[in-house]
């Protein structure tokens, strides 16, 4: 047998959870044990050094058994917050991004990702800028993570992550794409280690300093989504555009679907018109043909928080949507 992970501790419920959300991310072998005995009988009988994440519980067995001198990286789960190693009753999601960022930045283990998967571009662009345009993308993101694993990327100057998320961002898009020239397993581990979620949706906070996302040219934006798309197995991406973006038709052009959401007044399809003109004027007509205008009406309820969008009457408009979509193909 190869080299494994070996996930110890004996909370039963904790070790069988994280390993069956590891085994998703890495091209690796995973072991589960919540009783010590059984792992020193297992591990006795190999010559590989495994790679540990130990709780607590179990320092004592190892340290008895001489164990540490074998394995190749012991990592450590902790009941103390700020301790030195990864603490163990945080997010399945946050303890995976803690483990992952220990395994790149020692090359500790391969990460999983497959050119083979087909991945779906969605973008949400409008001339018009309607305010529900994240939202809607969002609740469309979290309809289709039901079904499949979709990566969310926000292009706004000012997204207000961080306000509808609930939570504070220690990274953001900026960082992955200083990662853009490494080897595809240090790319996925790292993009792994950054993504955050709500609900089932994956998403990378979006840049916080948008002068810093204008200098970022056309060919970067581009090889950043084709790496995304070659080097792991997102079945959806959805692109929320505006044109702080440099390479926005570009960007446009990789996607298969476009949906452009418009207020239901004169100067928003003033906008649109205008918008038209251009892509005839500049030869990109075909962006057109792919493009969906949706006619935003007033929702009487809405809220702010991203993970609430599943529950309001914006989620019955998008499913509608998505469902017209399905007939119209």
């Amino acid at each position: 047998m190869n080299q494994l992970l070996a996930i110890c501790d004996r909370e039963t419920i904790l070790v069988k959870t994280l390993s069956a959300y590891l085994k998703d991310r890495f091209h690796f072998p995973i072991m589960a044990f919540d009783d010590a005995d059984r792992f020193l009988a297992f591990e006795k009988e190999r010559e590989e050094e495994d790679i540990c994440l130990i709780g607590e519980d179990f320092l004592d067995a190892f340290q008895t058994e001489q164990l540490l001198t074998k394995v190749r990286r012991p990592l450590y789960l902790t009941e103390a917050k700020n301790g030195s190693g990864i603490y163990k009753y945080q997010s399945i999601h946050e303890m995976a991004k803690a483990i992952l960022k220990l395994c790149e930045e020692e090359a500790l283990l391969p990460v999983k990702g497959t050119a083979a998967t087909e991945t779906k571009l969605i973008a949400f662009y409008s001339p018009a800028h309607h305010m529900l345009q994240s939202s809607i993308a969002l609740t469309m993101g979290q309809i289709l993570a039901k079904n499949k694993k979709v990566l969310y990327l926000n292009f706004e100057p000012y997204s207000g992550f961080e306000y509808i998320m609930q939570k504070k961002f220690v990274y953001d898009m900026m960082d992955i794409l200083y990662f853009l020239q490494e080897d595809a397993e240090k790319f996925r581990c790292r993009l792994e280690s950054m993504v955050e979620m709500t609900g089932n949706l994956y998403y990378l906070p979006p840049v916080f300093s948008y002068p810093d996302m204008e200098e970022i040219d056309e060919k970067t934006w581009q090889a950043f989504l084709r790496k995304i798309i070659r080097e792991t197995d997102y079945e959806v991406i959805i692109l929320d555009l505006t044109e702080q973006v440099r390479g926005l038709f570009s960007l446009l052009e990789l996607c298969d679907e476009i949906y452009s959401c418009i207020p239901k007044d004169g100067l928003a399809m003033a906008k649109m018109e205008q918008y038209k003109k251009l892509l005839s004027h500049i030869k990109k007509e075909d962006l057109l043909s792919k493009t969906k205008e949706c006619k935003i009406p007033v929702f009487k309820e809405f809220s702010y928080q991203a993970a609430l969008y599943t529950h309001t009457e914006l989620a019955d408009y998008v499913q509608k949507l998505m469902e017209k979509e399905e007939e119209d193909e």
